[in-house]
């Protein structure tokens, strides 16, 4: 009996010893993705005028060489005070290739704000230099520009990327696959005072109405 439960144990062991040889499947990276983020914002009334601000970042991107977007958005609603590249941004987080000068800008500063729209293209002049520094090809998640808004009006207003101008290219200039997650700004309106100085007396006068008519209503039935 007992050598019966050894042999089970050892042909156990065994089991375990080959499962945890075989290689572990790797998590499947989701697509490659350029995003508005946050992905929605509400302005609400206290804070109309006030600035807030917008990254386009990119999400599990991989083999990447080139990148340039564009977004639009309502310009009744928004106006994009300033666009900038943050530091440390997605294209040369270690700011490797700004100190070579091998940074190519397609759009001045790398981005550039319009009314209703924004710009962005960077890539660079001597990829093989770029790689030898391990720039490229960029892979993974960081923020490629920041968008600096301020909500003038009440509506509410996509911030899109228009697929025409929307490119990710690698490092031989090949078009990627890439989805456009586009985000959502709300300005909520405000009920003004005015609209309570209408408003109040007209219940008033309609629950005073009420009153005196149900009386009427008893004595009549």
């Amino acid at each position: 009996m007992i050598k019966k439960e050894a042999t089970l144990l050892i042909t156990a062991a065994l089991s375990l010893l080959v499962l945890c040889s075989l290689p572990r499947a790797q998590a499947t990276p989701g697509p490659m993705t350029i995003q508005v983020t946050p992905n929605t914002i509400e302005v609400t009334p206290s804070n109309l005028f006030s600035t807030f601000t917008l990254n386009i970042t990119m999400i599990d991107a991989h083999d990447v060489g080139g990148i340039q977007f564009k977004v639009t958005w309502n310009s009744t609603i928004l106006t994009c005070t300033s666009a900038a590249l943050p530091s440390g941004h997605f294209m040369d987080p270690e700011g490797a290739e700004a100190a070579e000068s091998n940074l190519a800008f397609y759009v001045p500063n790398g981005v550039k704000k319009y009314t209703g729209y924004a710009e962005y293209a960077v890539t660079y002049y001597d990829f093989a230099a770029a790689q030898g520094r391990g720039t490229v090809p960029r892979t993974g998640n960081g923020t490629l520009a920041v968008l600096t808004m301020n909500a003038t009006a009440v509506g509410v207003t996509e911030i899109h990327f228009d697929p025409d101008n929307t490119i990710i290219g690698d490092a031989i200039g090949d078009r990627l696959a890439i989805v456009m997650d586009d985000g959502t700004v709300t300005v909520v309106p405000e009920l003004n005072l005015t609209m309570l100085a209408l408003v109040l007396p007209i219940m008033a006068f309609a629950a005073l109405a009420t009153r005196k008519l149900l009386p009427k209503r008893k004595l009549n039935a």
